[in-house]
């Protein structure tokens, strides 16, 4: 295993989430697309909110991630997070309990996500369900849930550049990563492209660290959007990969 892991949501790609009724504007879509402004809230007061994927196929999970989730904290202040499998979607195997959270539960370059990731993969299901609870009846709002197998090109980059910038249009700065690997198998490549470049236009990824967080600047996680990748063919069954991010904010 690598240090620097990609967490895509491709198995969700040809499915539309079911949960709790949304309030208008903020969408199950939400969950899985665009930018970070784009959010998913129940339409009324809960105190338990349930959003499941569906899948045609069992799949593993070792990791999910929920951004924005400081707004749930907001809300409530001591929300729990709690992910699980079912083949029949009636009974359900726990992948991971959060127990109470607060904000120094929270990573990322504004602290506001939340990530779990286990490299032992939890139990495949056909249903993959997040519930959050809250002690106080609430509608507290997330902007993504993305939950699956992170992606491990089997190599670190021998070359890594994070710069932060700030466009004039843009209330705050940004993160641009460029990353260069050498030597990745022809079958990570084509995972590579399968779930992250074929979609990368409408679906971001988290790109996060496993051990040394200085990678990312301490940040642990950065909700990026693929700008560009590049994957020439170094030798039979081997290529070298050069790609850009650009962090949402």
């Amino acid at each position: 295993m690598t240090n620097l892991l990609i967490g895509h949501n491709r198995y969700t790609i040809d499915a539309t989430p079911s949960a709790t009724t949304a309030a208008t504007g903020y969408g199950e879509s939400n969950l899985q697309t665009g930018d970070r402004w784009k959010m998913y809230k129940p339409s009324s007061n809960q105190t338990s909110t349930e959003i499941t994927y569906s899948y045609s196929a069992n799949r593993n999970a070792n990791y999910y991630v929920i951004a924005r989730a400081d707004l749930a904290i907001k809300a409530d202040a001591s929300p729990t997070f709690t992910v699980a499998s079912s083949t029949d979607d009636v009974s359900y195997t726990n992948f991971h309990a959060s127990g109470t959270l607060s904000s120094s539960d929270l990573v990322g370059p504004n602290s506001e996500d939340y990530i779990y990731y286990d490299a032992a993969l939890g139990t495949a299901g056909d249903f993959w369900k997040l519930t959050i609870g809250y002690a106080v009846a609430d509608v507290p709002q997330i902007s993504k849930f993305y939950i699956g197998e992170a992606l491990d090109l089997g190599r670190d980059p021998v070359d890594l550049v994070i710069q932060r910038k700030q466009s004039v249009s843009e209330s705050r700065p940004h993160y641009e990563i460029s990353m260069k690997y050498e030597g990745v198998s022809y079958t990570n490549t084509l995972t590579l492209l399968d779930t992250v470049a074929e979609i990368g236009q409408y679906h971001p990824v988290f790109l996060f660290t496993t051990l040394d967080h200085d990678v990312l600047n301490g940040a642990r996680v950065i909700h990026c959007k693929l700008v560009s990748i590049n994957t020439p063919q170094k030798i039979t069954n081997q290529n070298d990969i050069d790609m850009v991010f650009r962090g949402l904010v």
